[in-house]
């Protein structure tokens, strides 16, 4: 593929990651095209603007992977010119600057509000990853991006999180860390993002077969009543409504296991872990797929604008999920 094809079609698969998260609706505590969960601050309207901000700073992430980064300038936050880089870990610092300049203009495009500064942190990792993989491979395979992931960051965030245990916290996330040991996604990255290799992207396979598949469907049927998106294939519209089913069906799943520290910081660490038990529930009444556990999903989106919470790192687990599939799905 010529790099300028490379490059656009990166950029579409991202955009379209960005949109098909804050398109899934009904999210819980979440920005979604029904409401605007538990945020005063932002709207639907407020993510298509930074979609547009942020992608083209994605896209140089996964080109900072794809072209390499020989040589880094000593002013490179993080960089101890005592340390002997990889290139992989040469490529996590030079992105963590794209990073700054995609914050910046996220908040030029949203006039100050916080939409997507988790999200440009997780899927610029991953498109870096991406970017690194297919020069050496041609290809886009979700396990190999995972594990460059880790070898990108492990070394480094290891050594933040030890100077962290030196010092008093900071921020909530550092705060979790003092008290609960929780790394938050910085511990995703480390590993690779495990939530992305163990849950989200086999819970986009089961989903997507599920609905495929008629004796699934039965399967579904002993659980609650089915979803009419489910069972009827013929038509656009109900194709993107089905789309819509299979994102909230990922979404439940990481949130029934992934320790958001979004909620936490909006409520309590124990409140968090009591998160993951009401997606499992919904889960087991049949998750979107069903009218009770569709249900179900709007009564928990309630619950969480009541509650002010907001489970935001599930939602950028959910786009970079969304974007892995597609990337993969490319080179079939």
């Amino acid at each position: 593929m010529r790099r300028q094809e490379l490059i656009e079609d990166f950029g579409w698969h991202v955009r379209n990651a960005l949109l098909g998260e804050v398109y899934t609706t009904p999210k819980p505590g979440l920005v979604d095209r029904q409401d605007n969960g538990s945020h005063r601050d932002m709207t639907y309207e407020t993510f298509i603007d930074s979609t547009e901000a942020i992608t083209p700073y994605i896209v140089e992430m996964f080109l900072a992977g794809f072209d390499g980064v020989s040589v880094l300038s000593r002013d490179v936050p993080g960089y101890d010119p005592a340390l002997k880089y990889s290139e992989a870990e040469r490529i996590f610092l030079m992105i963590r600057v794209i990073g700054m300049n995609a914050e910046r203009a996220m908040f030029t495009a949203t006039h100050g509000v916080n939409t997507h500064k988790g999200m440009i942190f997780t899927m610029g990792i991953v498109s870096a990853a991406a970017g690194l993989e297919y020069r050496r491979s041609g290809r886009f395979d979700a396990a190999h991006i995972l594990e460059t992931s880790a070898k990108m960051t492990r070394r480094i965030l290891q050594r933040e999180f030890a100077e962290m245990q030196t010092r008093a916290p900071r921020t909530h996330g550092e705060i979790l860390y003092h008290q609960y040991g929780e790394k938050g996604i910085r511990g995703q990255a480390e590993l690779g993002f495990p939530i992305i290799r163990e849950t989200a992207l086999p819970a986009m396979e089961r989903a997507i077969h599920i609905a495929a598949d008629d004796k699934s469907v039965e399967q579904l049927r002993k659980l609650g009543t089915i979803r009419r998106e489910l069972t009827q294939q013929d038509s656009e519209q109900n194709r993107e409504k089905l789309e819509n089913l299979i994102h909230l069906e990922v979404l439940l799943e990481i949130m029934a296991v992934l320790n958001d520290t979004n909620v936490a910081s909006r409520s309590s660490y124990m409140e968090m872990q009591s998160f993951k038990k009401e997606a499992a529930t919904v889960l087991q009444l049949g998750g979107a797929f069903t009218e009770e556990g569709f249900q179900a999903l709007e009564k928990m989106n309630q619950d969480c604008i009541r509650r002010n919470i907001s489970p935001g790192g599930a939602a950028d687990i959910l786009a970079v999920t969304i974007l892995l599939h597609r990337l993969v799905e490319s080179m079939v």
